[in-house]
């Protein structure tokens, strides 16, 4: 019997020492490619590890996490939705900022708007689609409608809008053709595959709020070392140079 039970006690601690070394994410879809990378820079690190990353726009993710959502750590577009998380209690900790976001006008090469003119360039009949992630979802959407309404274009391009779920359904609009243009993250944009089809010019920071870009440890991950470990790696210089890989 005392055998038994000591070789249930093994299994048990192998068991829960497995588990530590998994991590559940989900993260902003802008973050796909770079937390991709970052992802298995960290795992080749910690040699028998995992991260899983689940993409989303941040206010679909936020409410999934209060619903129960087996997440163990949430990246978000802003800062918002983390503050907004930890003040609600489903947090281990404070929201950290990890990066500030920037917003591109993006096209297919040799599309029809003149990017000298920046986002000005979009007021022309030759866009008649404009793809952006929808505002009440996405922060890079809600930045992209501010820039508009700062450049006088909001009213004039919203019956042209396409609006994706989550900026890289955004992105997909603008690279397949069902939009003539899309304002998207640089992070996004800066990807090989849009660079290899696409070209784009920055939007002046000054037409939209601030896009501080902030993560949190949620509850779920008590006891799971790895979270802090993860969050430490992304914040360190690695993270950080895997971040600036993608225009963070």
């Amino acid at each position: 019997m005392r055998r038994f039970l000591l070789v249930m006690i093994l299994v048990s601690i192998c068991i829960s020492s497995a588990l530590a070394q998994s991590l559940t994410v989900v993260a902003a879809a802008s973050m796909r490619f770079a937390m991709e990378d970052a992802a298995r820079s960290f795992e080749r690190a910690h040699p028998g590890s995992s991260v899983e990353v689940v993409y989303s726009s941040s206010g679909k993710a936020y409410a999934q996490i209060i619903n129960g959502a087996p997440f163990d750590m949430f990246f978000s577009a802003d800062m918002h939705y983390p503050q907004t998380l930890h003040r609600e209690g489903y947090t281990m900790g404070e929201a950290h900022e990890y990066a500030v976001g920037r917003i591109v006008l993006w096209q297919r090469k040799g599309g029809a708007v003149d990017l000298n003119k920046g986002i000005a360039g979009l007021d022309t009949p030759a866009v008649r689609r404009l793809a952006i992630a929808n505002p009440e979802l996405a922060p890079y959407g809600f930045a992209a409608q501010e820039a508009l309404e700062t450049a006088g274009l909001w009213e004039k391009l919203s019956r042209r809008l396409v609006m994706g779920e989550n900026i890289s359904q955004a992105s997909h609009f603008a690279a397949s053709g069902a939009a003539q243009a899309g304002i998207i993250a640089y992070s996004l944009a800066l990807s090989d595959d849009m660079q290899r089809i696409g070209e784009f010019v920055l939007i002046d920071e000054s037409m939209h709020s601030p896009m501080p870009l902030g993560f949190v440890i949620l509850k779920r991950a008590e006891g799971n070392a790895l979270a802090q470990d993860f969050a430490a790696f992304i914040v360190g210089p690695e993270g950080k140079e895997v971040l600036a890989r993608y225009g963070f």
